[in-house]
């Protein structure tokens, strides 16, 4: 069990994937990362009873973004329209720590994302000015103990995890070097 978050105005949650579909349910339409972000905002927003959700991402195309999934699920879920905000303009995390600092200003703001994505979106946004409280999600350890004979054996999961991390270097890369 976590402590509860302190007295923030904003819960601020970062995109992640989303294809919609009108014959799919809008927990089928968002990625795994991205159902378990909006998961864990709303679990905050629900300690924080004055704060907002701020829900970001762009989409590919003209059905919407992870902003509007996100946003969908929320109302789905019960959260008044009026306490969401919806960034659908920002397409990457740069985008979307800037718009973020330009809405929140010097208004601290908890930021939730994945745990693996955390360190480069911390520093994205506090390079744009904003004063985050970080919360991150979908960590990715066990709570086994004890190892077993799987533990050795390839598989596809570490080729996912490989690639999230190689990403996540790459984009840390990148800022150091002032692309």
């Amino acid at each position: 069990m976590t402590a509860p978050p302190p007295p923030v105005g904003y819960i601020v949650v970062l995109g992640s994937g989303y294809v919609p579909h009108p014959d799919m349910p809008v927990t089928a339409a968002l990625d795994s990362e991205g159902l378990t972000r909006i998961v864990e905002g709303l679990r905050l927003l629900r300690q924080l009873p004055a704060a907002r959700l701020v829900v970001s991402g762009a989409g590919l195309s003209a059905q919407g973004g992870t902003a509007l999934g996100y946003a969908q699920l929320a109302q789905a879920l019960g959260i008044p329209a009026d306490r969401i905000i919806v960034l659908d303009r920002p397409h990457d995390t740069r985008a979307e720590a800037s718009e973020v600092a330009r809405l929140t200003g010097s208004m601290p703001f908890v930021l939730v994302t994945s745990a693996y994505h955390m360190p480069r979106a911390v520093l994205l946004s506090r390079r744009s000015g904003a004063q985050l409280i970080a919360a991150p999600t979908g960590q990715r350890t066990t709570v086994e103990q004890r190892l077993s004979w799987r533990d050795f054996l390839p598989g596809s999961g570490g080729l996912r995890d490989c690639e999230l991390a190689l990403h996540e270097y790459l984009g840390l890369l990148a800022i150091a070097v002032g692309l």
